[in-house]
């Protein structure tokens, strides 16, 4: 499937071009948290040097395949599905397990790699963001220094039921490890 002209990142977008091209086979119209997704690979991408950028499209590359990326639009609505849900919601225990199942061994070494702190400790299963989806910004929810601290800042953009997939999704992965 090609991606609509929406899809394409912009001709202010700092990235890659490598990074802008897996973007491009990664489609996902009208799904929020694939647009969360995107941005947040965007932005790593203009974070990282050019050895660390080609790294991370050639990690991201094996999910433009036809069969992953159908699978990966599945997962997209599903976490979108879970927008309002609470994190006991019974639909995210098993999304969760499907999407650390999605994720590639390579990539989730690179993903355990950046956290700083351990995934249980994350963004601990409670009240979460208030009803406005906001977090507490003073809230301590890991146990980590600074840096690294990807698992946490991208919760704040998902609701509870999202992070708490996230959360279980770097649980499974530590374990698969």
């Amino acid at each position: 499937m090609k991606p609509s002209a929406q899809a394409a990142p912009g001709p202010d977008a700092m990235m890659s071009a490598e990074m802008a091209a897996v973007l491009r086979d990664l489609p996902a119209p009208g799904s929020a948290f694939a647009e969360l997704d995107r941005e947040l690979l965007a932005l790593v991408d203009g974070l990282a040097g050019p050895e660390e950028r080609s790294r991370l499209a050639g990690l991201m590359s094996p999910l433009t395949e036809p069969a992953a990326l159908a699978w990966g639009h599945a997962l997209y609505r599903r976490l979108d599905e879970l927008a309002g849900a609470s994190p006991g919601d019974l639909r995210v225990a098993p999304l969760a397990a499907d999407l650390a199942a999605h994720i590639p061994d390579e990539m989730a070494a690179l993903m355990l790699a950046n956290l700083d702190t351990p995934p249980e400790r994350a963004f601990p299963p409670g009240p979460g963001p208030d009803a406005a989806g906001n977090r507490d910004a003073s809230e301590s929810r890991g146990g980590g220094g600074d840096g690294g601290r990807w698992l946490e800042a991208m919760s704040t953009e998902m609701s509870p039921a999202q992070a708490e997939v996230l959360r279980l999704v770097m649980i499974t992965l530590q374990a698969r490890a």
